[in-house]
């Protein structure tokens, strides 16, 4: 059976005029690079990389647009992408491999006594009362129904120490605010995320109600550190990443001073910081829930390197 595969993945940002193409132009190719440049003229977005594979090789590799905010640097194809919230399906593959080898179950509780993170350090110590939350279990987490739901407000107007007002009530979405609350230290770590809403309490029955949740996926990302003893990009890179050929991904930061070497810069329109980078974001990195930074070329499924 004949397959195609087709990655595009996009940096948005500040409008801009592009012209800089880089990779191996291919022949018989020049009306996708006229598209993809098309499209980016049409939306103002400073650089992508796309790559396409037919039959498990590679057919097309190449960049457009620029990968700093400066419009000097020219976006190259081994540049590093954020895939966002794509990398909630790649928890998911880790804990359903963690399933399918006996090390999981779907139905093991998460919290509390007998479960996942009943032993965690730092979790173990919450002191919660909303007793729904040891009815958490791992497939809840995986369908957005752990409870949980950003969409409800439970931020202060305003959200200090910011001065607007943060909507809805997810804590990645307001570091700095959660540190001040539960008096810990910035960057901010993972766990104390997940602590600010297991004291808050839930908004839904476990298991009810279809709530997106990036805390979820975050709390996934523990149960594998747990199961495994290993963290959280290690296991993925080994057992997920290594094994399709993916050999250039991280898992990234969301602090400017920590942005990988071939990570390309983004800027929001209103921002008068990098939106990726300002001092909304603080922390090292919801990890699980969306922060990894992808190579292209192995994405697409070929095991190779090359230098550009």
């Amino acid at each position: 059976m004949t397959t195609a595969r087709l990655l595009f993945l996009l940096l948005s940002g500040v409008p801009v005029v592009l012209s800089a193409q880089t990779g191996i132009p291919v022949s018989g190719m020049t009306a996708c690079d006229t598209q993809v440049q098309s499209l980016l003229n049409t939306y103002g977005i400073p650089g992508a990389q796309f790559a396409l594979a037919r039959n498990g090789k590679l057919v097309y590799d190449r960049a457009f647009g620029h990968a700093d905010l400066q419009g000097l640097e020219p976006t190259r194809p081994d540049h590093l992408f954020r895939v966002a919230s794509v990398s909630k399906p790649i928890t998911a593959v880790a804990i359903m491999q963690l399933v399918q080898n006996g090390e999981l179950a779907l139905s093991d509780q998460v919290f509390g006594t007998g479960g996942v993170l009943g032993e965690h350090p730092y979790l173990q110590e919450v002191d919660y009362t909303d007793q729904r939350l040891e009815d958490i279990t791992v497939e809840h987490l995986l369908r957005h129904t752990g409870g949980w739901d950003r969409d409800i407000n439970c931020f202060p107007t305003p959200t200090t120490p910011y001065t607007w007002t943060t909507p809805g009530c997810d804590p990645i979405s307001a570091p700095l605010h959660v540190a001040a609350t539960l008096g810990e230290s910035n960057p901010i770590a993972k766990e104390a995320l997940v602590r600010f809403l297991m004291e808050r309490g839930l908004d839904h029955t476990p298991g009810t109600v279809y709530a997106y949740s990036n805390i979820g996926y975050l709390v996934l990302g523990l149960v594998i550190e747990e199961v495994t003893g290993m963290s959280y990009e290690n296991h993925v890179r080994t057992t997920v990443f290594e094994p399709l050929g993916i050999c250039d991904a991280h898992v990234g930061r969301n602090l400017l001073s920590d942005k990988l070497e071939r990570e390309v810069e983004y800027e929001g329109e209103g921002y008068t910081t990098p939106s990726c980078y300002g001092t909304a974001a603080q922390y090292p990195g919801s990890m699980a829930g969306g922060t990894w930074r992808p190579w292209m070329r192995t994405v697409a499924g070929c095991s190779v390197r090359a230098n550009w």
